[in-house]
Formats: structure tokens, C-alpha cells, sequence
């Protein structure tokens, strides 16, 4: 009966962090949240740096497509909001970068840090400018914003802070086969009745 006990607890230990495997957050020594791994865009995992300048100086140039991971508005905007649904969060017991938005690298609002995910330059009155997605990570998920509708920027814009995206090592997201309620429920009764028995 112990043994059984012991396999039960074990199992669903292992599958806790089976479920919670993944993405993993780069935090420097003060604390600032420079990046993650893992991150889930599509079906297909990246990877994410913080970086702090203009266009020019962050993506070498920024003077053509080639310079961005994402290669239009769509991809843009989904890679944005991956940043707010699964970066730009509290940590239960840990981090509360939701809560303070001025931890994130790059950001100096309290209330506030907005990334940008930049995906085509184009050229307008002989100056050259760039599309991008961006992540507005509001304070307590007050007003999250996520676009990618007709924004651009000079390339020399200086002091943004920019997602600088790369594929990740595994880049398919696995499927994690998971129990379903009922195996969960189940398996919660076995072991219910098996500490009955004893």
C-alpha cells in the first residue's frame, strides 16, 4: 500500500513538471528581465533578448528585411503577444514583472514598459522607417496592448527597447501528453481508497 502511495505521489509530481517544462525567463544579477527561452509562437519555439537603442544600432542597420525574424504584421503580432501572455507575467512566489514593468530590461516606467518587434522597413518622403508589432505591458494587466496596424519609426529613433527574436535550439513545440479530468479524478480515488483500506 505504501509503495502504491509513493507511485501516485510520484507520478503526479512528474507530471506537474511535465505541464510547467519550457519556457524559462533570463534574469541578470539586478534582477532585470533580460530575455527568455522557449518562447511559444506558432506552434514553433524562440527565443528572446531585451535590447535598448535606436533600430539602427539594436538590428545592424535596420535598413532592410533581412534584419527581422518575423517577416510580416501577423507574425509580428502574435510574437507580441506571447510576450504578454507568457513573459511579461508574475511569478507566483518569485518575479512580478506584470506588477513592475520597470524590471524588464530597457524600461524605466514603474507603470508601463512597451516592446517592440519590428518586421519591414519601407521608405516614405526620402526617409526610411520600419513596421512593427508591440507589447505594451500595462501595470496589473490594466490595459495590455498588443498591435501591429501601421506602425513606424525612423530608424535612428533612439531609447526604445526592442524584442530581438531568434528560432530556439528545439523549435517544434512537443505536445505534452497530459491526463484528461476524469484520469485525474480517477487516480484521486484510487488513492483516496487505497488509504481507506490501511
Amino acid at each position: 500500500m505504501k509503495a502504491i502511495n509513493i507511485i501516485i505521489i510520484g507520478a503526479l509530481a512528474l507530471f506537474s513538471l511535465s505541464v510547467h517544462a519550457g519556457l524559462s525567463r533570463i534574469i541578470d544579477s539586478d534582477g532585470q528581465l533580460t530575455g527568455a527561452k522557449n518562447v511559444s509562437v506558432g506552434n514553433k519555439l524562440y527565443d528572446v533578448d531585451f535590447v535598448a537603442g535606436s533600430c539602427i544600432t539594436v538590428f545592424g542597420g535596420c535598413n532592410d528585411n533581412a534584419s527581422f525574424l518575423f517577416k510580416t504584421a501577423g507574425d509580428a503580432f502574435d510574437a507580441s503577444s506571447a510576450l504578454l501572455e507568457q513573459v511579461f507575467i508574475d511569478i507566483e512566489g518569485g518575479a512580478q514583472f506584470d506588477s513592475s514593468p520597470k524590471l524588464t530590461k530597457g524600461c524605466e516606467s514603474s507603470t508601463d514598459c512597451t516592446v517592440l518587434t519590428p518586421y519591414s522597413v519601407f521608405e516614405a518622403f526620402s526617409q526610411e522607417f520600419f513596421n512593427f508589432s508591440f507589447a505594451r505591458n500595462v501595470q496589473n494587466n490594466i490595459k495590455d496592448l498588443v498591435s501591429a496596424s501601421a506602425q513606424n519609426l525612423a530608424f535612428d529613433t533612439p531609447a526604445t527597447t526592442y524584442a530581438v527574436w531568434r528560432v530556439a535550439e528545439v523549435s517544434e513545440v512537443s505536445e505534452v501528453p497530459t491526463p484528461t479530468a476524469f484520469s485525474l479524478f480517477a487516480l484521486s480515488i484510487f488513492g483516496l481508497l487505497t488509504v481507506r483500506r490501511r
